[in-house]
């Protein structure tokens, strides 16, 4: 189980033989909508469950002496009593705020206004005036291509945006299954594939870039790298996840909007996650994370392994450590530096819905795969830099969640000491 996939419609729990990060993109999503998801690691037990080639009734168990989790299958006769197979959490029909079409094609984030850009810009604005009163913490630099700005670079591409609007039509009045589905989604990404950059763009994006960002792409890369990893983003609006999430929400293909959050890709020593509430109790006295070696991307991505998982205690201030890390695989940014494409949609980062990871974001040169040597790295033997390295970023979550006044949902990474932040958002507690 990755992070990419989406829930089905229908479906009230998941039950998988891969480990779960509890704060990976599809844990989040399974949590949003109240689905029930579980890892079962011990082997006999999964093959036990498996062999039986038909579905069991079973009910979730937790043994309050140990905290261990077990299934434990129900008669017919309890099943009948109860007189109900499970019940999903009803999901209201999330109600999108139209967004506001800006004049420009660049924003910096001293323009970045709710509505303009996504939730995603407009929280990374607040971290900037955070991060400047913390030491030690750095927001990266960043500029949006705000809303409008998709529709702008269609409008200058005559025979695609006719093409597009043919696709869309089609996409609305398939009717042949799942398939017809995939093929029409795979045509009008590849549309959004084939739009030239306009020259408008061009112009303010080596302007705005060469002023702000640590890795400044050259034209060269512009028109090619960049310009693909933005399209790229715009595209996966119209991944099947992401069409099939809007469907389950409610939302109609035309309320949702996309604009692209362009900032430099820190070179990662370390990543992590921060939910200033714990997901799992509900407890708001405590703060639970993850931590990974390299890019966030093993975590919100759910690939196989662990992460170092720990809660903080407000009230007293002590750090329990819950596992240690053990994802064979970590992901660093290029030694030449990268600009990273994040997705920033009017459909995430809401008061009630998240929507972790429906949207892509794109690397503009990719990242580096390499296997984690946990012989002798401190995040897996040295107890005191954990403990340390865990206070000290829950102690900076608690400053965000105080300026912004409610929990908050927390991405980061960590290189040579500092602390970069790189997104927050409502916590959607429930």
């Amino acid at each position: 189980l990755g992070g990419l996939e989406d829930i089905p419609e229908g479906v009230v729990a998941v039950l998988t033989a891969s480990p779960i990060d509890i704060l990976s993109h599809i844990a989040i999503r399974a949590r949003n909508t109240g689905v029930f998801l579980a890892s079962c690691s011990d082997t006999k037990e999964w093959e036990a469950m498996s062999a039986t080639g038909k579905g069991v009734p079973a009910k979730v168990c937790c043994d309050s002496t140990t905290g261990k989790i077990f299934l434990e299958e129900i008669a017919e006769a309890e099943l009948l009593a109860n007189g109900k197979r499970g019940e999903k959490k009803v999901v209201e029909a999330l109600k999108l705020i139209p967004p506001e079409k800006s004049e420009n094609w660049v924003l910096t984030p001293s323009e970045y206004k709710r509505g303009v850009v996504g939730g995603k810009s407009f929280n990374l604005g607040a971290l900037h005036k955070i991060s400047k009163e913390l030491s030690g913490v750095t927001t990266p630099s960043s500029f949006s291509l705000p809303f409008g700005s998709f529709e702008k670079a269609l409008e200058s591409d005559g025979e695609a945006d006719s093409e597009l609007k043919d696709a869309l039509k089609g996409l609305k009045e398939a009717a042949g299954g799942p398939e017809e589905v995939r093929r029409e989604l795979e045509a009008i990404r590849s549309l959004v594939g084939s739009l030239s950059l306009p020259e408008e763009l061009r112009a303010e994006l080596q302007d705005s870039l060469q002023a702000g960002l640590e890795h400044v792409p050259g034209s060269e890369m512009i028109e090619g790298e960049l310009w693909e990893a933005v399209k790229s983003v715009w595209a996966s609006k119209w991944t099947e996840r992401a069409y099939l999430s809007r469907k389950a929400c409610g939302i109609a293909e035309e309320d949702l909007s996309m604009a692209v959050l362009l900032m430099d890709l820190v070179p990662a020593e370390y990543a992590f996650v921060l939910h200033t509430t714990n997901p799992i109790s509900l407890d708001a006295n405590e703060v639970f994370g993850e931590i990974v070696v390299g890019l966030g991307e093993a975590l919100v991505g759910n690939d196989p392994g662990k992460a170092l998982s720990f809660l903080y205690n407000k009230e007293s201030e002590s750090v329990k450590i819950l596992t240690l890390p053990s994802k064979p695989t970590a992901y660093f940014a290029p030694e030449e530096g990268s600009v990273i494409a994040r997705s920033d949609s009017n459909g995430e980062d809401l008061e009630s819905f998240a929507g972790a990871g429906l949207y892509d974001s794109v690397a503009t040169l990719g990242t580096v795969a390499s296997p984690v040597n946990y012989s002798n790295e401190p995040l897996m033997w040295d107890a005191q830099f954990q403990e340390e390295l865990a206070t000290r970023i829950a102690k900076i979550a608690l400053q965000v969640e105080g300026h912004c006044g409610t929990a908050q949902d927390i991405e980061g990474a960590i290189r040579q000491g500092e602390v970069y932040l790189l997104q927050s958002r409502n916590q959607v507690v429930a």
